[in-house]
C-alpha cells in the first residue's frame, strides 16, 4: 500500500479494509534512502496521498521513493504469459534506477494513443510519425542500457543459485533495428489503418529469457522458474543498490511453495548477503538454518503477533 497506494494482490478495495469499514488510514515513515512521512486514506471512490504533509497526486510519487521488489506465486508470469509481463518488470527496474525515464516513457505513449486514435478512425498519422520515432528511440536507448548492466547481476544470482545452465537474456526492441523506424511506420501504414493499431514501436518490445536455446519456461521445471523469477528480482535489487548503496525493499509471499529446504535457504541467504529489508509470508513457517531472523509474527483472526525477536 505504501508503495502503490493498492494490494499487489488485488485492485479491489474490499480486499484491503476491514469489513463493514469504509475507508482505510495507513501512515509510516520511512528512512530508505531518504526520510519520508508518508500518509493514505483510501475509499471505495478515492485515494488521498500525502508525503511530508503535502498531497501528491501520482502514485509514482510515492513508488519513486519507496522501491519495492514483491516475489509472489503469480510472478511466474513473467515467464509463462505474454511479453506485456516481462516488459512491466524491466519497467520497474529502469523507472527505479533511470530517474528521467518516466517523462521520456509518458511522452511516447501520449504520441502512441493519439496516433492509435487517428488509425482507428482511419485519419492521417504521418504527422505523429517523427515525434513518436524521436520518443521510440530516446525510450530504447535507456531500456537498453538499463538491461545491458542488469545482465550481469542476471548471470550473477543465477549462478548463486544454481542455475548453472546456459542462461542468455536478450531484449527486443519492439521493431526491426536494422531499418529505420521512420521507414517500418511507412511500409506499415496500410496494415496499421486496417487493423487500427501501431504494430511496430517499444510498446511491443519483450524480453527473452532461454536456457539452453529454449524459452526457459519450456525447459525448467516450477521450482526450477522459481528460483529463476527470485535471480531476476535480485539482480534488479542488486543494480539498484548498485547505483544508490542501498538495496531496495524485497516482499516475498509463499516463499516455501515449489522450493525444497535447499533451495529456501540459498534465497534466503542471498537475501541476508544483500542486507535489504525482507517481508516473508508462508503458511507453513520458514526453516532458517542458521541465519539470524530479527522478527517472526504470526497473524490469526486479524492480529499480528510477535513470536521470536
Amino acid at each position: 500500500m505504501l508503495a502503490r497506494a493498492r494490494s499487489y494482490r488485488s485492485n479491489r478495495f474490499s480486499s484491503i479494509v476491514q469489513y463493514g469499514q469504509n475507508s482505510i488510514n495507513i501512515f509510516a515513515e520511512s528512512n530508505h534512502i531518504h526520510s519520508y512521512r508518508i500518509g493514505i486514506n483510501k475509499t471505495a471512490t478515492s485515494t488521498l496521498i500525502k508525503v511530508n504533509g503535502a498531497l501528491v497526486k501520482r502514485v509514482s510519487e510515492i513508488a519513486q521513493i519507496t522501491p519495492l521488489q514483491i516475489i509472489t506465486p503469480m510472478s511466474h508470469e513473467i515467464l509463462e504469459r505474454g511479453p506485456e509481463y516481462r516488459k512491466r518488470f524491466i519497467e520497474w527496474g529502469v523507472f527505479h534506477v533511470e530517474h528521467s525515464y518516466f517523462e521520456t516513457y509518458k511522452r511516447f505513449y501520449k504520441i502512441l494513443k493519439q496516433r492509435n486514435v487517428l488509425l482507428k478512425s482511419n485519419q492521417f498519422v504521418n504527422s505523429w510519425n517523427q515525434g513518436f520515432c524521436d520518443e521510440a528511440e530516446k525510450l530504447n536507448a535507456i531500456r537498453t542500457a538499463y538491461i545491458a548492466s542488469l545482465t550481469k547481476y542476471i548471470n550473477i544470482e543465477a549462478n548463486g543459485l544454481g542455475i548453472n545452465e546456459d542462461l542468455v537474456v536478450s531484449w527486443k526492441a519492439g521493431w526491426d533495428r536494422s531499418k529505420p523506424l521512420s521507414s517500418i511506420l511507412e511500409d506499415q501504414l496500410k496494415s496499421d489503418l486496417t487493423r487500427g493499431f501501431t504494430q511496430s514501436g517499444p510498446h511491443r518490445a519483450d524480453l527473452k529469457i532461454t536456457i539452453n536455446n529454449k524459452l526457459a519456461n519450456q525447459v525448467l521445471s516450477r521450482g526450477q522458474q522459481k528460483m529463476l523469477i527470485v535471480a531476476l528480482h535480485l539482480a534488479q535489487a542488486s543494480l539498484f543498490k548498485e547505483r544508490f548503496g542501498t538495496a531496495p525493499i524485497i516482499i516475498i509471499d509463499d516463499l516455501v511453495s515449489e522450493l525444497d529446504d535447499m533451495n529456501r535457504l540459498k534465497v534466503l541467504r542471498r537475501l541476508y548477503e544483500l542486507d535489504a529489508q525482507v517481508f516473508i509470508t508462508s503458511i507453513d513457517g520458514v526453516e532458517t538454518g542458521d541465519l539470524e531472523i530479527y522478527h517472526q509474527f504470526n497473524i490469526a483472526d486479524g492480529t499480528l503477533t510477535s513470536v521470536c525477536n
